[in-house]
């Protein structure tokens, strides 16, 4: 009775376990799930990551949900230790459910690119945390279509496709205005704080008016950052102004000395500039009669340097005449020198000519010689080929010669299943025709290289492609032949012989490559 007990305490605690594992809306990511916690898993798990890259727990979350969950059960079984058919039932299910997962996001990205697109965006633009409303309710309509497409009713998504993109795109829009214009606004708030809407109206409405023209350049053309950030910038510099000015006119407001002080200053700052244009101005009658002393003073100064241009443009004209004489004359000075030296070339070349000439001989003849001993190699090396073909009958074994005189010889004959490494007994006699091959290059090293179909990430399928080339490396040790003489690696995925989109195709890609290196 008290293990009854204690089995029902157990599968209830698993229970709960599992609803408080999928009661959050967040799914599990890539790395989350973990490295395979042995061989059993690596299939599935496989299928999991394939269902990630193609965004299942976005687009299709309840399958994938399903998924993970079998998976998780599947990894609790095996931490204790239960019957492996049981562990396996859980795998196939959520593999089953992880394939459905990706159907369904392939079907979503086919059939809705715009609405993905258009979520993307708004979530680029960071809507999701400063629109929370609009982008729900987008989101909430998103979660609908991908349940429907799930299902199977395309059309009958595809009326609630375009409400979730009108919202998203509201969203997104929302969202690009307020992070365009979020400095503005705090200058505009910390301006109508310091009362410039009341002290310095003008300039403090030409503040808002760019604002607002931010906002519509953006409804217009959201991407059209250029324009908006140029009539932000202005806008920050008016709310900033009208900060300053604020404070001046409230600080001279309960001062009748500040009125006058305004204005001496500003005679200053006249006087200052007036100086600089060697005028005295008189601010008897107010300040006109100096703007327009200074004013003239510029405009003499203008004529006088536009005197003084045309001047130097003329002394530049007759410099310039006088260095095309000289530049004349050198020409003609680098003409008599450059017939001297034509001369002296056209000798020289001739000598040249001769001495190519006798080159050109010595080389053609030795290209002759090396032509001869590369063809003589290359019918010894095919002879050696034709050889060793003779060893294998055509199931087992391909014998390929490079350019470079190396000899490949792919062993068709040893194919391993699906995510192994162990070597069959029916490879050992292969192999044992491969070690002749080998045994005729006595002075050679070579390179055994493994590899792998596309089923499993490209980092398992590297490590597993070393393991193989690794096991017939061993094997062949094994048979007499020193291990320093070979060398093991691990191509994985990246040299395919035959499409891997069929189980043929995939099955003559899990192969082994014994390459006996040129000398």
């Amino acid at each position: 009775m008290k293990k009854q007990h204690l089995r029902i305490i157990q599968h209830l605690s698993l229970a709960i376990l599992l609803l408080m594992s999928f009661s959050c809306t967040r799914l599990p990511a890539r790395t989350e799930l973990g490295e395979p916690k042995s061989d059993l898993f690596y299939s599935t798990k496989t299928v999991m990551d394939q269902a990630v890259s193609e965004r299942a727990d976005e687009f299709a979350p309840e399958t994938y949900k399903t998924a993970v969950k079998h998976y998780l059960i599947a990894e609790d079984k095996f931490s204790k230790g239960k019957d492996k058919s049981e562990i396996q039932k859980h795998l196939n299910e959520a593999e089953n459910y992880a394939r459905k997962s990706i159907e369904a996001s392939q079907s979503m990205q086919s059939n809705y690119p715009e609405l993905i697109a258009s979520r993307d965006k708004a979530i680029a633009a960071k809507a999701d945390k400063l629109y929370m409303d609009s982008y729900r309710k987008g989101d909430k309509i998103f979660q609908s279509v991908a349940s429907r497409v799930g299902e199977g009713k395309i059309e009958d998504a595809r009326k609630k496709s375009d409400e979730a993109i009108k919202n998203y795109r509201t969203a997104e829009l929302k969202a690009i205005q307020e992070n365009m214009t979020a400095e503005l606004n705090k200058q505009i708030q910390e301006a109508k704080k310091k009362g410039a809407d009341d002290w310095a109206p003008q300039t403090y409405q030409e503040a808002l008016k760019l604002r607002d023209e931010t906002m519509n350049t953006l409804a217009q053309d959201r991407y059209d950052e250029q324009t908006a950030q140029e009539k932000v910038q202005a806008g920050e510099y008016y709310a900033r102004k009208s900060q300053f000015l604020a404070q001046k006119v409230k600080e001279s407001k309960g001062d009748k000395s500040s009125w006058e002080k305004l204005f001496l200053q500003r005679e200053a700052d006249l006087s200052k500039i007036a100086s600089s244009v060697g005028v005295q101005p008189d601010f008897e009658q107010g300040y006109q009669g100096a703007v327009s002393e200074i004013d003239q003073a510029i405009n003499e100064l203008k004529e006088r340097e536009q005197a003084y241009n045309m001047a130097l443009r003329s002394k530049d004209q007759a410099l310039a005449n006088a260095q095309q004489q000289i530049r004349a004359a050198e020409a003609g000075r680098m003409q008599a020198e450059a017939q001297i030296r034509s001369a002296e070339a056209g000798r020289m070349q001739a000598e040249e000519k001769n001495r190519e000439a006798e080159q050109a001989k010595t080389k053609i003849s030795s290209e002759l010689k090396t032509k001869e001993m590369t063809l003589e190699g290359k019918r010894l090396a095919e002879e050696k080929v034709q050889s060793l073909q003779k060893l294998f009958s055509p199931h087992q074994a391909e014998v390929k010669l490079d350019t470079a005189n190396n000899i490949t010889i792919v062993l068709r004959g040893i194919n391993f299943d699906s995510g192994r490494s162990n070597l069959k007994p029916d490879h050992y006699q292969l192999l044992a025709n491969a070690k002749q091959a080998v045994d005729l290059f006595p002075d050679r090293k070579m390179v055994i290289s493994g590899h792998t179909d596309f089923t499993g990430s490209s980092e398992f399928n590297r490590r597993l492609s070393l393991e193989r080339a690794r096991s017939v490396m061993e094997y062949l040790r094994s048979l007499g032949i020193d291990a320093n003489r070979m060398e093991a690696i691990g191509a994985g995925e990246s040299n395919p012989i035959a499409p891997n989109v069929t189980a043929e195709g995939r099955r003559q890609n899990r192969r082994i490559e014994i390459t006996i290196l040129s000398p």
